[in-house]
């Protein structure tokens, strides 16, 4: 039996209206769900939120930002678009979630301790007291690589050329790293200060090009993450700056091994302005935590070389541990005049 739309309100006629009434509800359905599905809790276009990286597309570290995107939408159906954002360490990254005033669909990759550091710098592009780290991804050891065809093999010929260069013939060299007040700068600080030499920074928009001063001469070495081997064309590693080495690079000796004190662990973590509201902010801390445990995820991101984060560390107390460790090296180091050093979580 058909149904009585007579038994509808508004009569006989209704049957004319409900298509209508269905298809609305239909996208008001889609709208929520669509709010719902957003870490950031807005309804983003496309389930799409924007992860703005200090990364070129065709770097290894880019690609770990592409197995999170992967992972997002498997787990929580939610794509995570990396868009460059170059220069300055990482703070053009960094000021661009600044600059999108809590749209709620834009995220930042930032490292932890630089963040703080760069924060603080002379010439800094953003507040840190206006970014909120929400989640850590995990932490990867720089490395000091040379050209593959360089005659320097090991960190002992490395320094010993150093020595030669510098005490004998009186001349100076650069290593070449991205931007300043990084975890590059402050790894290269660290060599010179355990060795006793005078080590040269050479400060550049990102890992290509100090890859590529490593390889055509302006710099003697350079830093960057411990990649495989195979990520790193053109270059040989000489040391890790790790407490132990790293799983990527079994061969490859620690600075400490070697008995200098180096240790410079780049700690990846998900950003969003501070602005964004308290609730919001949870569940997008909870979203992002479902989606970091996923075993699979931690298999691959191992395999690039991460160390992963201890699940039980309270997310607040280690990033405070992070901004405190930046405070000692701005001391250590005489970096930024202590004083100037002001940012400080309002989160």
């Amino acid at each position: 039996m058909p149904p009585n739309f007579s038994l509808l309100p508004g009569g006989a006629g209704a049957e004319k209206s409900i298509l209508p009434r269905l298809l609305l509800c239909l996208f008001l359905s889609a709208f929520f769900l669509g709010r719902a599905a957003c870490p950031a809790g807005a309804a983003c276009p496309a389930g799409e939120v924007t992860l703005f990286v200090p990364e070129r597309a065709e770097s290894p570290l880019y690609r770990i930002y592409s197995l999170l995107d992967a992972a997002f939408k498997e787990e929580i159906f939610l794509r995570i678009k990396p868009v460059e954002r170059l220069g300055r360490g990482g703070s053009y990254a960094i000021s661009a979630l600044q600059d999108s005033k809590g749209d709620s669909c834009s995220m930042a990759a930032v490292s932890l301790p630089a963040f703080f550091l760069m924060s603080a710098g002379w010439d800094r592009l953003y507040d840190a007291g206006a970014i909120y780290p929400f989640a850590v991804i995990g932490a990867i050891p720089n490395v000091l690589w040379v050209d593959e065809r360089s005659p320097l093999r090991t960190l002992e010929d490395f320094l010993a050329w150093a020595r030669r260069e510098t005490i004998l013939k009186g001349k100076r060299f650069d290593v070449a790293g991205t931007g300043r007040f990084t975890d590059q700068h402050l790894a290269n600080l660290q060599l010179g200060r355990a060795t006793g030499l005078r080590i040269g920074y050479l400060p550049l928009l990102g890992a290509k090009e100090s890859a590529e001063a490593a390889k055509s001469g302006p710099a003697a070495a350079c830093w960057a993450p411990a990649f495989p081997l195979q990520e790193m064309q053109g270059l040989r590693p000489l040391a890790v700056a790790a407490a132990k080495r790293s799983p990527t690079l079994p061969n490859v000796p620690t600075f400490l091994e070697a008995g200098h004190s180096v240790q410079n662990l780049v700690w990846l973590c998900l950003a969003l302005p501070a602005s964004t509201p308290e609730a919001i902010r949870e569940k997008s801390r909870a979203e992002a935590e479902k989606v970091l445990k996923n075993p699979a995820l931690r298999r691959k991101f191992a395999a690039f070389g991460l160390v992963l984060p201890d699940e039980n560390e309270d997310l607040e107390r280690f990033v405070d541990r992070q901004r405190q460790a930046a405070l000692e090296l701005i001391h250590d180091y005489a970096l930024i005049p202590k004083e100037k050093f002001t940012p400080k979580a309002t989160w």
